[in-house]
């Protein structure tokens, strides 16, 4: 999980659970289809952090097209 609000937001159905350090990463890119809330009904408040590049789509085919955009 990723979400900040896991850690950062008390009575939520995701309060507590573990999460990646995302949001103190100094840049980050987010692959995900939408910005909707996911199957926790929890906003994800990575998304409006300033250091988040978001990528919405299809996260494989905008994964491979990146990789190609750099050379890979």
């Amino acid at each position: 999980m990723v979400n900040p609000a896991a850690a950062e937001v008390e009575g939520t159905p995701i309060s507590g659970m573990p999460i990646l350090l995302a949001h103190e990463a100094r840049s980050i890119i987010v692959l995900n289809l939408d910005e909707r809330p996911g199957y926790s009904g929890v906003p994800n408040t990575l998304y409006t952090n300033v250091r988040a590049i978001l990528v919405f789509g299809d996260a494989k085919q905008n994964l491979q097209a990146l990789l190609e955009g750099l050379g890979g």
